[in-house]
């Protein structure tokens, strides 16, 4: 499951460009960093960061709207979706990959199995060479 929300990193009572800000009643303003997160939740509780996007007036005029949860969701959602693509693409990637050593692995065993049974049969003589094929002995049984 991935969960998306806001949070306050930090608030300053000094003016930072970049920073929303809230003017009190008192006509104090506060600056806040805030960002939205997207993180990937685990059945245990565990949270692994997938994707940040900055909540900031970076490049805003001072009387246009300040930036806001919806407005960074709409980049975060670029970010993810590349980000997700990349990881699909990768275990494509990765499952042919292994599709192809387990082929390769699966050919060598066999190959080699089938040396040691050879063998184990030419050792033991249950087989014989005649003209380029294999023959199975007759067996011969003793019963005593």
């Amino acid at each position: 499951m991935v969960a998306i929300d806001g949070t306050g990193v930090a608030t300053f009572n000094k003016h930072r460009d970049s920073c929303l800000y809230k003017t009190s009643k008192n006509d104090v303003t506060t600056y806040h960093q805030n960002v939205l997160e997207a993180k990937l939740l685990t059945p245990s509780g565990l949270s692994l960061s997938m994707a940040t996007e900055w909540i900031s007036n970076e490049g805003k005029e001072e009387y246009q709207k300040q930036d806001c949860e919806r407005e960074a969701y709409k980049r975060l959602a670029k970010k993810l979706k590349k980000q997700i693509t990349h990881i699909i693409n990768q275990l494509i990637e990765t499952s042919q990959t292994i599709k192809v050593l387990i082929n390769k692995t699966l050919k060598c065993t066999v190959k080699y199995l089938w040396k040691r049974l050879l063998s184990f049969l030419l050792e033991n003589q249950i087989v014989e060479y005649e003209m380029d094929a294999l023959v199975l002995k007759p067996f011969q049984i003793r019963l005593t």
